[in-house]
């Protein structure tokens, strides 16, 4: 007698064992992983709620321990979702770092339910469990949430908006096929939380959600899904205003431009194909001290699944199962190329992109798309051997990350125990590491703040001390106090004192109390919120009255008349060979983890001598610094990139250091692009890779820092040297033999010029376009106000060739035409001749001009030409139709206003 098991219970097996496996690290570790990460922002904003709940404040929005002390209103734009889950967690308890892992834990078991539920529409039991694996195992996922320190771990909030989105497509998918109760309240519920747990990838999720329901519109043609569908979604955005509409419509009250611009900017975070198709190593070195998390890939995983599926799709059988997986594997392929530097200008162009920060949020939503194509590859098999590509694709997915599951090894800091934190600590954490504000770009900094005043670069104002009774009302003592009167805290239009006075913004940003009316009593402030935070909290309540109504109306309907969904027919011999063997995969590959773990603590096949590497890399060992304070060898480095990067690309090396005796200070590495004549940097990053810190670094092991050097859009197209070295927090550089400027020279990268034309990447803000004799035409300029003078930028196209080596002429007229100034010098800085430049290229020649200190205000005139150093003969330009206004006598002329001196520094 064959025992049957059901279907239901292989799931729970196979998604139970799975997620085990994935956290189980997470449980090891004492406390956090990565102690320098986001992880540890997001556990003192978590904190914050938790304190918030205590003193009767369930929606704290004003963070009051931030900006050491002078507040912001962070829960009032950023999404509380895991504040409230890990607060509440935390509440009954449990330490602050377990109350994380527990709400982690959670929701990737029901992401793994909300996967498998969502495909079981279409495909098979056995496929769609392959699925799952794919989407828990996603590489991009695990590594920002789990196991990466730095700017770039510790994302919880996007992780739980990624673990929600499937949920979602569950829910949607199920109203759309039947308006049963519980399909309706999943997809209004789902909804809401996806909004409220992170607002970037909300906005992201809730696209692909209209999308997704238009396909579902299109595939079924059924008006009254859509109609469902539409109405869940409505009401999900009703219940949630009343944390999006104040989130968007209050952004005028704070430096949200902080978020998009400089270092934040997406033109500064393109991938490029390599990045998209680097593969992880599926071994790991025992001497490696943190072995790197390939963060921004696609996955090797990830990139089979989208081949077998898209080549299933040409022969699998049925037209449906074959519609939603090449639906979504060119769905996965669109995304993957908004990563890419090719698509900038649809980011410049389509409304809403630019929000997004970083191209590669799509690696966390693209694998989603690409499970569809997942389950297609399974189900194209016949029903009896879908345990083999099954099996395959799980394997594949989790040995991925395999390698990567031994905290032991793996984790790149020691691990940080947080059992609880008061407001006190919140101060000191932001005080260490100078994220002001617990954020990374000041998003939050209510309008009119100065950061200066936080960070001690400027002298603060004398101003009264709030006394905090919650985050939402502090009281003042104002006796003995003239008016106006400021109030050590941010000012805010959330802000109220009732009848007792009037609030109005003040010096730098603070509050200004005017028109008391009884001094003698201490000032009681309360945050009464916004218009838009009470309008948002109206439609909430409308919202949260239409759905219990409809849910009512929908309960007292659907007695008697429940239908049992019919899933898609498979044999159940066939199915129950399928799920053992996938589920018994998952087992034995758990029960080898906890093998290694207890053993050598990771899947090491190699192990580098003291010293040395055991793989290839250039160059030889150098050591830095002194005997008598720290030292560190270069073991090697390897250039990642390609090694001739265009501008605005990315330069990228690995820097393998070995540390001789315990390092008692914290060192960074930096990488220049340098030019050793002028003694000048043309590229430069400082902070290496996030590892541990040096303190915590084993002699007995050697450390990678992976190094992204951004290069400038402007950068000239010239041989560079490429140099690294090691410096102190202190900005000291650790001496190294025989350099005076104490840096390796690594090699020479050459830059590749830019190419003019349709896409070219730069463009000039001042069209000014002309042509000369030797083929050197001149597209336009920019002049751009810098706190050393103007920085003027030429932009020359080089055609066919040019055979003359030119200088540049730069002189500066007054209002009686007198040359008060003048700015003559070689293009690029001299380091190539215009007769050496490529042809068919882009070349822009910037320029700093340093005007003379006793220069009055007033207008000036720019006259721009070139000529042969030689001969002194001049080459003029000759403009196009249309631009003789930019030019007179064949030269181009820039109007140039110098402002007084206040205005200046201002």
């Amino acid at each position: 007698m064959s025992i049957r098991i059901p279907t239901r219970l292989w799931v729970v097996l196979f998604i139970g064992l799975l997620a085990l496996l994935l956290v189980g690290p997470l449980w090891q570790l004492p406390g956090l992983p990565g102690g320098t990460s986001d992880a540890l922002i997001h556990v003192h904003r978590s904190s914050a709620v938790q304190r918030g709940f205590e003193q009767g404040v369930y929606w704290p929005r004003w963070f009051p321990a931030v900006y050491d002390g002078l507040g912001a209103p962070t829960f009032h734009h950023y999404s509380p979702g895991l504040y409230w889950l890990v607060a509440a967690v935390h509440s009954v308890g449990v330490r602050l770092d377990q109350a994380l892992k527990v709400v982690v834990t959670a929701a990737l078991l029901l992401s793994g339910f909300g996967v498998y539920a969502w495909l079981r529409h279409t495909f098979s039991p056995g496929a769609s469990l392959a699925a799952v694996a794919v989407y828990l195992c996603n590489l991009y996922n695990v590594a920002r949430a789990f196991y990466s320190p730095g700017l770039f771990g510790g994302a919880f909030p996007q992780l739980l908006a990624l673990l929600l989105l499937p949920i979602c497509l569950w829910a949607f998918t199920a109203l759309h096929k039947d308006s049963r109760l519980r399909n309706w309240l999943a997809a209004v519920v789902s909804l809401a939380a996806l909004v409220l747990s992170h607002n970037l990838t909300a906005m992201l999720g809730v696209a692909i959600l209209c999308l997704y329901g238009l396909l579902l519109a299109v595939g079924y043609r059924r008006l009254d899904g859509l109609i469902r569908n539409g109405l869940a979604a409505l009401l999900a955005a009703l219940l949630s205003a009343v944390f999006w509409l104040p989130a968007l419509a209050d952004l005028s009250f704070v430096q949200i431009e902080s978020a998009r611009e400089e270092y934040f900017h997406y033109s500064n975070h393109f991938l490029n194909w390599w990045q998209l198709f680097v593969f992880q190593s599926p071994v790991l070195d025992s001497r490696d001290g943190n072995p790197l998390m390939p963060l921004f890939t696609f996955g090797a995983a990830l990139w089979l699944v989208l081949a077998a599926g898209l080549c299933s799709a040409l022969f699998a059988a049925g037209s449906e199962r074959r519609i939603w997986g090449l639906a979504g594997g060119l769905l996965a392929l669109a995304m993957t190329t908004l990563t890419l530097s090719a698509s900038e200008p649809l980011w410049r162009t389509m409304p809403g992109l630019s929000f997004l920060q970083t191209p590669s949020r799509f690696l966390g939503v693209a694998p989603l798309s690409a499970l569809p194509a997942a389950a297609l590859a399974v189900d194209a098999w016949a029903a009896g051997r879908r345990w083999l590509p099954g099996l395959f694709l799980i394997m594949a997915s989790i040995l991925v990350v395999f390698p990567y599951l031994f905290p032991s090894h793996t984790s790149f800091s020691s691990p940080l125990p947080v059992k609880a934190l008061t407001a006190e600590d919140t101060r000191l954490f932001e005080q260490t590491t100078k994220d002001w504000g617990l954020t990374t770009s000041n998003e939050f900094l209510v309008r009119g703040a100065d950061i200066g005043v936080v960070s001690g670069q400027i002298p603060e104002p004398s101003a009264a001390r709030p006394t905090w009774r919650s985050p939402h009302e502090a009281f003042v003592d104002l006796s003995g106090q003239a008016e106006p009167i400021l109030l050590r805290l941010h000012y805010h239009p959330g802000w109220s004192a009732g009848g007792q006075a009037v609030l109005a913004p003040g010096p730098v940003g603070w509050i200004q109390v005017k028109e008391v009316r009884n001094p003698d009593l201490p000032l009681v402030l309360r945050w009464e919120g916004t218009v838009a935070q009470r309008w948002g909290e109206r439609l909430s309540m409308v919202g949260l009255l239409a759905s219990a109504v409809g849910l009512l109306y929908l309960a007292l309907r659907s007695r008697g008349h429940h239908r049992r969904r019919e899933a898609p027919a498979s044999s159940h011999r066939s199915t129950t060979l399928t799920l053992g063997a996938i589920t018994g995969c998952v087992f034995v590959i758990a029960v080898l983890h906890f093998a290694l773990s207890r053993s050598n603590g990771g899947p090491f096949l190699f192990d580098s001598p003291p010293g040395r590497l055991a793989f290839s890399v250039e160059g030889q060992p150098t050591t830095v610094g002194n005997a008598d304070g720290s030292q560190v060898t270069l073991l090697g480095w390897k250039l990642i990139s390609s090694d001739s990067p265009e501008p605005g690309g990315t330069v990228r090396v690995r820097l393998y250091w070995q540390p001789h005796g315990q390092i008692r200070e914290e060192l960074l590495s930096f990488l220049h692009l340098y030019t050793p004549s002028l003694k000048r940097s043309w590229a430069v990053d400082n902070h290496g890779v996030a590892r541990p810190d040096s303190q915590w670094w084993d002699p007995g092991k050697y450390y990678v820092d992976d190094i992204r050097l951004s290069l400038p859009p402007d950068l000239p197209p010239l041989s560079y040297s490429l140099v690294a070295g090691l410096v102190t927090s202190d900005g000291e550089r650790l001496t190294v033999p025989g350099s005076a400027d104490n840096l390796l020279h690594l090699r020479t990268l050459d830059v590749a010029p830019l190419r003019p034309g349709l896409f070219q990447r730069e463009r000039p803000h001042i069209e000014a376009q002309a042509a000369t004799d030797d083929g050197l035409r001149l597209q336009g300029y920019d002049l751009l106000p810098t706190h050393g003078g103007p920085r003027l930028r030429l932009f020359w196209e080089t055609g066919d060739g040019i055979a003359n080596d030119w200088i540049t002429y730069i002189h500066m007229h007054d209002g009686q035409g007198e040359r008060v100034a003048q700015f003559d010098g070689p293009a690029l800085a001299g380091l190539l001749p215009t007769n050496q430049w490529h042809t068919n290229a882009l070349y822009i020649d910037r320029r700093q001009l340093n005007l003379p200190a006793e220069l009055a205000s007033g207008a000036y005139l720019l006259r721009i030409g070139l000529y042969d150093p030689a001969s002194g003969q001049r080459l003029p330009f000759q403009p196009d139709g249309g631009e003789q206004h930019h030019f007179e006598d064949g030269q181009l002329l820039i109007k140039l206003a110098v402002p007084l001196p206040e205005e200046a520094s201002e």
